[in-house]
């Protein structure tokens, strides 16, 4: 297949086989979409908060932007791939469970905190993270920045759990409606915003009906993209991804945004909050794949083992995770799935110099996942 004229240079010089990619048929066909600019490709990140860039040099308020999700769109832009980060997930700087911090989301410009100005956190979306307003109608400011590229096209995901109005306007225009009715599920309003600029923004808030907003998507209608969504929770667990105690948890959330590929990962918080065995965690990657495949049967599915913990977090968490990473490659052999051994790539042992404390990785740490990782995306 030859590539299209307006790709670079440098994403030519980079076409081989990518043994990774040959176990992901359908999503590679994705990403030879995105080339001759047919479709996007979604690719959504469903960790802990090692892939949400915790303790990195941007830690606490906009761990994003040094996570390695963001970092890998960054190194796959200067590979000539059209790769950028979308999905922002709610933002929590106050000390809530959900700690999914983005200093992007801003009341009256300062960033946001629950329980200020009506706002605060509730049940729902990704790490439970959820803008909620019942009352007054002071609206949060989400401002994506160049982290998305230009965009003319905005995704707002929120729980339908009432009757009546939500507000929402364009950078600062005139305020729009979305009517919401129902008993609890997460829609998606997808907003055209006419031009395509870096600076765009959008606003929302309580309307006649209380607002609960558990996601933003910024992008390009017609540039086609690898779009990377970080679905990475702080305290997380493989488990919480195959939740449907109601219609607005984690794989509710996956069910709106419909993923090209997923990136399961796992593997610390298991074992490190409450000694799960292995087979505990395979059984919860074996439940996931089923959801998904009734979601869709397009939906691919690529495993990353964890970085290596230090037997200083627990004790006995060494061993779980060289368990883990055998049978997670064998798992992923036998059912010919995706798969990254960051465990042996980064050593095969806890490597103090990548490391920020016993389990999550530093800014070269998460610099290191990019290298990694990036492979699983190229062509």
């Amino acid at each position: 297949m030859s590539l299209s004229l307006g790709m670079s240079s440098a994403l030519r010089h980079t076409r081989r086989l990518n043994p990774i990619l040959e176990r992901l048929p359908k999503f590679r066909a994705k990403l030879e979409g995105v080339i001759r600019g047919e479709n996007n490709a979604r690719v959504l990140i469903a960790d802990d908060s090692t892939s949400r860039g915790w303790l990195s040099s941007s830690y606490p308020n906009n761990m994003m932007l040094t996570a390695w999700p963001e970092l890998m769109a960054q190194a796959l832009r200067a590979l000539g791939y059209p790769a950028y980060s979308s999905l922002a997930l709610p933002s929590f700087p106050a000390a809530v469970s959900s700690r999914m911090q983005d200093d992007r989301f801003t009341i009256s410009g300062s960033p946001f905190a629950s329980g200020v100005s009506g706002w605060a956190n509730f049940g729902a979306g990704f790490g439970t993270a959820c803008h909620q307003q019942t009352a007054v109608n002071t609206p949060v400011r989400f401002t994506p920045g160049a982290t998305c590229g230009e965009c003319d096209t905005v995704d707002l995901y929120w729980v339908r759990l009432n009757t009546g109005n939500i507000d929402y306007n364009i950078n600062g225009g005139a305020w729009q409606q979305i009517t919401t009715t129902g008993s609890g599920d997460i829609q998606k309003t997808t907003i055209n915003i006419g031009s395509s600029a870096t600076t765009h923004y959008i606003e929302y808030r309580h309307g006649t009906a209380d607002c609960y907003v558990v996601g933003v998507d910024f992008y390009h209608s017609t540039q086609k993209r690898i779009l990377i969504m970080n679905g990475g929770i702080p305290s997380a667990k493989m488990g919480a991804f195959t939740s449907t105690a109601n219609n607005w948890t984690h794989n509710a959330m996956i069910d709106a945004i419909r993923p090209d590929l997923v990136i399961a990962g796992g593997g610390i918080n298991e074992y490190f909050q409450s000694s799960e065995s292995t087979a505990t965690l395979l059984g919860y990657h074996t439940t996931l794949r089923g959801q998904l495949a009734a979601m869709s049967a397009d939906i691919e599915y690529l495993m990353k083992t964890p970085v290596p913990s230090s037997e200083a977090a627990k004790a006995g968490i060494v061993a779980a995770q060289l368990d883990l990473v055998a049978k997670y490659a064998d798992y992923a052999e036998t059912n010919n799935l995706g798969f990254i051994d960051l465990y042996n790539e980064f050593g095969g042992s806890y490597q103090a110099s990548l490391m920020a404390d016993t389990v999550h990785p530093n800014d070269a740490g998460y610099e290191r996942m990019r290298d990694i990782m990036k492979e699983a995306l190229m062509l």
